[in-house]
């Protein structure tokens, strides 16, 4: 399940990513009001790309804290 949120979150970011990259070549420099017209704000994507990033980075912190926390508890045993 969690693999499966942090796959979404990259999705998303890299679908994106490939929206706006699409519309710089196909429309140039009038390119952002293309997207607002056709997808609304730019900064309001940009945004949730930044929220889905960070979430990204929060779930592999949390993930990393949670593996680190086990590991020393069996080291813990181990060592008694």
């Amino acid at each position: 399940m969690v693999v499966g949120g942090m796959l979404l979150l990259v999705r998303f970011i890299w679908g994106e990513i490939a929206l706006e990259s699409s519309y710089k070549h196909r429309y140039g420099p009038e390119w952002r009001s293309e997207y607002e017209h056709d997808h609304g704000s730019l900064s309001h994507a940009h945004t949730k790309m930044a929220i889905a990033g960070l979430s990204l980075l929060a779930v592999i912190s949390i993930i990393s804290w949670l593996y680190w926390q086990a590991q020393n508890k069996r080291r813990h045993r181990h060592r008694r």
